[in-house]
């Protein structure tokens, strides 16, 4: 139960909140996809450490080349998130984190910030919104 609860699954969303909704080559918020690091032509796996969210235009101009082959450098090295990191906690939905019980208040609110900087960043990159609104 516990390697359950410990283990993100690896999607694209939680790539991509992972990432920031930022591309890891260039930094854009746009027209955002995502990339092998090792391209699967030359046998890169989908694991989190080979996946990264990449705009349209870098992923196309990487195409099938590593970064070493285009002298090109990730802003920040891809790993497995833990739920704490990817904001995963079981039974607990968005709308509660940012609309928590007063009890709650004290031990969430230093999230509540960066929730909120993800939420915006799918709402911009075109991903479907984390909240329902009110």
């Amino acid at each position: 139960m516990q390697d359950l609860c410990s283990r993100v699954a690896c999607t694209r969303r939680n790539i991509m909140v992972r990432d920031g909704f930022c591309c890891q080559y260039c930094g854009s918020r746009r027209d955002l996809t995502l990339d092998h690091v090792h391209p699967v032509s030359k046998g890169g796996k989908e694991t989190w450490e080979n996946l990264v969210t990449a705009c349209m235009r870098c992923n196309q101009k990487k195409s099938d080349r590593t970064l070493r082959e285009l002298g090109w450098k990730l802003r920040r090295q891809p790993k497995e998130p833990t739920p704490f990191e990817i904001g995963i906690v079981a039974g607990i939905s968005t709308s509660d984190i940012l609309r928590p019980p007063p009890e709650w208040d004290a031990y969430i609110a230093p999230y509540r910030e960066r929730l909120e900087m993800y939420r915006r960043a799918a709402v911009e990159a075109g991903l479907v919104n984390l909240i329902d609104d009110d």
